[in-house]
């Protein structure tokens, strides 16, 4: 399963892509018989970039991503972790010795200040019956 094509990349680079969400942030799947999340975020001007969550104790060493050529897309799969992790990714800035941690603009699901992970995505399915009332609010009446 190929989860960015070099046809994604040049359409995400030229603003063009029209399901960049279907892209980017994370996705739980089973790439190559190992279950896990592919993460994948527009950062150009990074220096490096990591996952961190409370699958690896917050640690900005233990999931570095790749960068993807001179696209400004870093992409990286982090096995055993699904639904219901929290996660941020951690982010050097270009001079290097700035490092800063951002909530994913492309989450589906955010902590709340009541679990304590205000900014933090968490990797989980849609709430179904949030589903619903979105499906409700387009019915044509």
């Amino acid at each position: 399963m190929i989860i960015l094509s070099d046809f994604d990349l040049q359409l995400i680079v030229e603003g063009t892509h029209d399901c960049v969400y279907e892209k980017l942030g994370a996705h739980v799947l089973n790439l190559n018989g190992s279950f896990g999340t592919h993460f994948a975020v527009w950062a150009p001007n990074a220096r490096e970039i990591s996952v961190v969550g409370d699958f690896n104790r917050w640690n900005p060493t233990a999931n570095p991503l790749s960068r993807r050529g001179m696209t400004g897309v870093w992409s990286g799969f982090v096995g055993a972790i699904g639904h219901g992790a929290q996660y941020k990714y951690s982010i050097a800035g270009p001079d290097g010795g700035s490092r800063f941690d951002r909530a994913d603009l492309c989450l589906r699901r955010r902590g709340t200040p009541r679990d304590g992970f205000e900014g933090v995505g968490s990797l989980g399915r849609r709430d179904p019956q949030q589903r619903r009332n979105d499906l409700w609010r387009q019915w044509p009446g």
